[in-house]
């Protein structure tokens, strides 16, 4: 499989920004024909009065009409505004399109993330294998050394006694004890690789 070349979460984010500011733009579009139309209304309620204090029948039934207009173009875009409001952005067919498409890329980088990431676990593997391989010898050594050359006898500041040739204080044992009491098998971020690596054998495993 080829390598992910586009950014679908970002081409989608795209979208998601153009369904929105074009709904945006048809509520500003139906809001300014709206005050228009207060507008309208306004000069309508003049009109009236005006035809009223001058006693024009023709005048007065051309205003009425005006604002009657007026009127039904204001609820016309209420109506519409609130329509457009309640209505899905996007027909749920297509919205479960997108998100297919997501979960492929999703999948994708998957796919792609695992075979960079596979030769540097193999790597890690080899260098782990060759660490614990040499900790093993280094800890086989101490003891060979211990049984065979000269016991230890320090404790590292495990056990404190006052020396009876010197009275000071000591941490040197008078029995011979060992290196290590418990088995030593590496420094903690070799255990912690370990850990990943026996979960992730399916990776790097031939």
């Amino acid at each position: 499989m080829a390598k992910v070349k586009i950014n679908v979460a970002k081409d989608v984010k795209e979208k998601m920004h153009q369904i929105k500011d074009a709904k945006a733009a048809q509520l500003n579009e139906i809001q300014e024909k709206k005050a228009a139309a207060m507008a309208e209304l306004e000069k309508a309620w003049e009109d009236i009065k005006s035809a009223v204090a001058s006693l024009d029948s023709k005048a007065y039934g051309k205003a009425k009409q005006h604002k009657a207009d007026a009127e039904n173009a204001i609820e016309m875009f209420d109506e519409r505004y609130k329509q457009l409001k309640e209505q899905a952005l996007i027909e749920e067919a297509e919205s479960d399109k997108i998100i297919d498409s997501l979960l492929q890329y999703e999948e994708d980088l998957s796919y792609d993330f695992i075979a960079e990431i596979t030769p540097l676990v193999k790597q890690l593997a080899k260098l782990h294998r060759d660490y614990v391989k040499a900790v093993a010898e280094a800890e086989g050594t101490i003891s060979s050394w211990e049984r065979s050359i000269c016991a230890n006898h320090r404790t590292w500041g495990r056990s404190l006694r006052h020396d009876s040739e010197t009275g000071k204080l000591t941490d040197r044992s008078e029995k011979a004890v060992p290196v290590h009491i418990l088995p030593y098998e590496g420094c903690q971020e070799a255990a912690q690789l370990a850990s990943y690596l026996k979960r992730s054998e399916a990776i790097y495993k031939d």
